[in-house]
């Protein structure tokens, strides 16, 4: 990848006299952009959710559990909205985009608010099931910064997709036991036998939970329950 200043990376060794835990010494691994970016074209496919699985280490990724991901296209980007929770269980909503390199090189770039523009190379997908991607950045100093992310189209992963995105972060000298997993279910209490949770089975409870205390989220997977008593607009997770 093509060195990008690490803005904040710098400021923090001005400020501090220090280099940050998550910079390295070294240089981002070499990466087949081009080939990768050939091969996933029609990079529109990804539009949709994508739940976070694993990640490494990242100072930066302030939602913590039940990490969400709606990804929009509208014919030149990708408009993100993540949802989740915070340490401390307190619902948060990041926006961002997924838009091509401006710089032309090959791979996308990914853009948060109150961040800046980083690479967004997506090492292997089948845009159905898993994704697996990576963030490189250097600057002039001979260090560099990277992250990475193992994404599902649903909140659990199987396996052998995981595995696919071991052996891909492996491929380019990425420690696949840098990942943390990233929680998408928060503990249930029992099956709730008074209010609108009652008559819920506990799957319906555990699911409940799911995104406790993001409403919006909540609501979403009450409304798809076929068999669930609660209608779409009517569930309130604080009167379970």
């Amino acid at each position: 990848m093509r060195t990008t200043l690490l803005c904040l990376a710098l400021v923090a060794v001005v400020a501090a006299d220090r280099i940050p835990g998550f910079v390295v010494p070294g240089k981002c691994p070499a990466v087949d952009e081009r080939m990768l970016y050939s091969q996933q074209k029609p990079n529109f496919q990804r539009a949709s959710t994508w739940y976070e699985i694993a990640l490494t280490n990242n100072p930066y990724q302030l939602i913590k559990q039940c990490v969400r991901n709606e990804y929009t296209y509208d014919g030149t980007k990708f408009n993100v909205r993540t949802t989740g929770t915070d340490a401390n269980g307190n619902a948060i909503t990041r926006n961002g985009q997924v838009l091509p390199n401006p710089f032309g090189e090959p791979h996308l770039s990914v853009d948060y608010e109150a961040s800046w523009m980083a690479p967004y190379v997506i090492l292997d997908t089948d845009y159905e099931n898993f994704s697996c991607i990576y963030s490189c950045a250097g600057h002039n100093f001979g260090y560099y910064a990277d992250f990475a992310f193992i994404f599902s189209r649903s909140p659990t992963l199987a396996d052998r997709y995981y595995r696919r995105c071991e052996a891909a972060f492996m491929n380019i000298g990425v420690d696949p036991s840098r990942f943390s997993k990233t929680a998408q279910v928060l503990p249930a209490p029992t099956t709730p036998t008074t209010g609108l949770g009652r008559n819920i089975s506990k799957v319906h409870t555990l699911y409940a939970y799911t995104c406790y205390k993001n409403k919006d989220c909540a609501t979403r997977i009450f409304s798809t329950q076929s068999n669930s008593p609660i209608v779409k607009g009517n569930f309130n997770p604080d009167r379970i």
